[in-house]
């Protein structure tokens, strides 16, 4: 199929322009720091592909995708993560960092999802204290680097937990942060989304303003 005749890439803001690759992988873009919801392309082999950034997965056109198992589970896990109440995702040490409330307003960080296939892990997150030993018993999974103090644990592949079992365990994972953060950062629960825009971009511009 000829690349003019190929479907039209999406426009808009989150748009990437379309590219033909020629090779199967996940890899981060150069501006990922900046945009992290622009972070992953999707090469996949022989096809000519147009690509969307990773939360819109299911918008990739082409002739024949293959091999984008490992970006759909990314896609999945990711889709659960953002859908639960005030979580933010940033891009820090090259991988997907999940907050409960922003970071400027004292949020905590519970989950990491690693966006590279072939890494040595794939997810780390923390778990409640009386599961941390329980769950290191399952193949597969080890005390995450650097966090194994702090009970966090992490999985070398997306085979270690169906997807039910996975985000049971990122829930407790988020419930367990959530129940310990400040009495004064758990009170933002309690503003609007409107208020809570407002509060973060207050947050945000004085800590840009301190730099």
């Amino acid at each position: 199929m000829n690349a003019n005749h190929a479907p039209k890439a999406r426009t808009g803001h989150n748009a990437i322009s379309p590219r033909i690759f020629t090779e199967s992988t996940v890899v981060l873009k150069p501006h990922a720091r900046r945009h992290p919801q622009q972070a992953i392309s999707c090469r996949v082999h022989r096809t000519n592909l147009h690509y969307s950034p990773i939360h819109k997965y299911t918008g990739f056109r082409g002739l024949r995708p293959c091999r984008i198992l490992t970006s759909m589970s990314i896609t999945r896990t990711r889709d659960f993560l953002l859908s639960l109440p005030r979580v933010h995702e940033t891009l820090q040490w090259d991988v997907f960092v999940y907050w409960i409330f922003d970071k400027s307003v004292g949020g905590k960080m519970f989950a990491m999802l690693e966006p590279e296939p072939g890494a040595k892990h794939v997810l780390s997150f923390a778990v409640p204290m009386d599961n941390f030993h329980n769950l290191l018993e399952i193949e597969g999974t080890h005390p995450a680097p650097y966090l194994a103090r702090a009970h966090w644990i992490a999985i070398d592949s997306w085979s270690v937990f169906t997807q039910r079992e996975l985000h049971t365990h990122l829930q407790a994972a988020y419930d367990r942060v959530e129940a310990k953060l400040p009495t004064r950062i758990q009170r933002h629960a309690e503003l609007s989304d409107r208020e809570y825009r407002k509060l973060v971009r207050e947050k945000q511009a004085t800590l840009k303003a301190s730099r």
